[in-house]
C-alpha cells in the first residue's frame, strides 16, 4: 500500500476487475479497524454502494440469485 501512496483504511471497495480501478466504496469509522472477507459478484454489471441517508436506499434492492 505504501508503494501505491495509499494509507490503510477500513473499507468496503467496489473493484472494476477489467480496468484494476476502484470504482466505489464505502468507508467504515469507529470501533472496526479491520475487514477480512472478499467476495467476487459473477455477471454483476452495475455495482454500488449506497449511502444509507440517500433516498435511493429504498428503492434500490433488487433480490439476489446468489447466497451471500
Amino acid at each position: 500500500m505504501a508503494d501505491a501512496g495509499e494509507d490503510p483504511l477500513c473499507q468496503v471497495s467496489i473493484i472494476d476487475l477489467d480496468r484494476g480501478v476502484r470504482v466505489h466504496h464505502l468507508t467504515i469509522d469507529g470501533p472496526a479497524s479491520e475487514i477480512y472477507d472478499v467476495c467476487a459478484l459473477p455477471g454483476i454489471r452495475r455495482p454500488l454502494v449506497l449511502d444509507p441517508e440517500n433516498d435511493l436506499v429504498n428503492t434500490t434492492f433488487r433480490p439476489s440469485r446468489f447466497n451471500i
